[in-house]
């Protein structure tokens, strides 16, 4: 047999290497792919493994739930009686809560009115009062015989009542009526009288009898002037009546009666 040429030998050796290389590396390389596969294939199953295991649990809290909710729906069968006793007392207690509120409320609306009256009234008492101090007399009147301006309308009703109490009504619109308390004229203080003459204060040394002789000679004055057959023609019993009060009004003890009230009068 012909021995093979060198150059053959050496292709042969080249040839055979490169194929156990390439195969060697195929091999290899799959062996690679292979183990991935397998750690993948792995993983998978861990995950399924896991996720059964929840879809369990998951079962055991469901099954859980549903027996809790039974218990549930039993005692709320048996409590419903219960609880509707107590949502009826809770709704009377709340009608009566209200009703106490709204009367509460009443009450309040009432005395706020009341308040609110009050107050009103307070303010026309005061303003009243503010219209009267404007309107009062803050001079002094002479205690002297003198014509007054008093309407005649007046002066014949008081002098109508034939009386002591016609007669101090009219001292009052002399001498006290819308004037300040102060300015008043005639005062009684410790048992004597004073009076405003000549621009003061005047002690009357005759113990009343100059205050009282001139006061009811300024009623007298001032019935004179409406006692007449102009007033009283179609009434001559009161016009009789009426002169007779007139001349009385000079009597002793006439005066004495017309000086109490005097007195009642100014007295500090």
């Amino acid at each position: 047999m012909e021995e093979e040429p060198e150059i053959d030998k050496n292709l042969k050796k080249y040839l055979s290497n490169t194929i156990n290389s390439s195969v060697n590396k195929k091999f290899f390389k799959n062996e690679a792919k292979i183990d991935e596969l397998m750690e993948k294939s792995n993983n998978i199953i861990n995950l399924l493994n896991n996720l059964s295991n929840r879809m369990e649990n998951i079962e055991k809290v469901l099954l859980l739930d549903n027996k809790i909710i039974e218990n549930f729906i039993e005692n709320d069968e048996i409590q419903k009686p219960l609880q509707k006793t107590e949502s009826n007392s809770n709704i009377e207690l709340l009608k009566k809560m209200n009703e106490i509120i709204l009367n509460n409320n009443e009450i309040e609306s009432n005395n706020n009115t009341e308040e609110d009256k009050s107050s009103e009234k307070k303010k026309v008492s005061k303003v009243k009062k503010q219209k009267e101090q404007d309107t009062l007399i803050t001079k002094y009147i002479e205690v002297k015989v003198k014509h007054f301006d008093i309407d005649e309308k007046i002066i014949k009703k008081y002098l109508n009542m034939n009386s002591t109490n016609g007669d101090i009504q009219l001292f009052k619109k002399m001498y006290t009526e819308n004037v300040a308390k102060e300015y008043i004229p005639i005062r009684h203080i410790k048992k004597k009288f004073q009076y405003w003459i000549s621009d003061h204060m005047q002690d009357d040394d005759t113990n009343g009898e100059y205050i009282v002789s001139t006061v009811l000679k300024n009623i007298e004055l001032c019935y004179m002037k409406v006692n007449n057959m102009d007033n009283y023609g179609d009434d001559i019993d009161q016009f009789l009546k009426n002169q007779e009060h007139i001349n009385r009004l000079h009597d002793i003890k006439y005066k004495e009666k017309i000086m109490v009230l005097i007195i009642s009068n100014v007295d500090i």
